[in-house]
């Protein structure tokens, strides 16, 4: 019997292993052609514990020494919105096809930046925008058809006084 990594499956590397970052560990186990093979996060213990539940995963707290990997295809970043940018940069220029949780960028020179590196790159990249099914949007969706921009606003209830309008936390 062929594993994940033997038969066509995208190994793929997880950086940042927290809550979010634990969920799409998951999501990836449940799917049968990709393969988680290293999580990477700033803190190696938490890293290590996510890894130790998957076999043939790995654990690193150091971003480059994944991107360096010829055998690794894939990066889902699930990091610290503030971060984002610059890892799907580095994650394109690599030669890496990404998925990254939203925010793409906390400022808009730097989402332009990454969205250019991922061009240059010709890399697949993904944004998980989630609420783009919510009745919310499709609401907004089925008056405006084709808006030339969209601008939501949410409020979000304090998360240990983090979120609320602290741009490095997505807020």
């Amino acid at each position: 019997m062929l594993t994940k990594v033997e038969s066509s499956a995208v190994p793929v590397a997880l950086i940042g292993c927290g809550r979010r970052g634990s969920e799409l560990a998951t999501a990836i186990d449940r799917r049968s052609d990709c393969f988680l093979v290293r999580c990477i996060d700033e803190d190696l213990d938490v890293a290590e514990r996510l890894a130790a539940h998957r076999d043939g995963t790995d654990a690193d707290d150091d971003v480059q020494t994944v991107l360096a990997r010829s055998d690794i295809e894939a990066i889902v970043i699930a990091t610290r919105p503030d971060s984002h940018a610059e890892l799907v940069s580095e994650a394109a220029r690599a030669g890496k096809h990404i998925f990254v949780e939203p925010p793409l960028a906390t400022k808009l020179p730097d989402a332009a930046r990454a969205h250019a590196e991922v061009l240059a790159a010709r890399v697949v990249a993904c944004v998980d925008y989630e609420f783009r099914v919510s009745p919310g949007i499709q609401l907004v969706r089925s008056t405006v058809p084709r808006p030339s921009a969209l601008v939501i606003h949410a409020t979000v209830d304090s998360l240990g006084g983090v979120w609320e309008g602290e741009a490095q936390h997505g807020g």
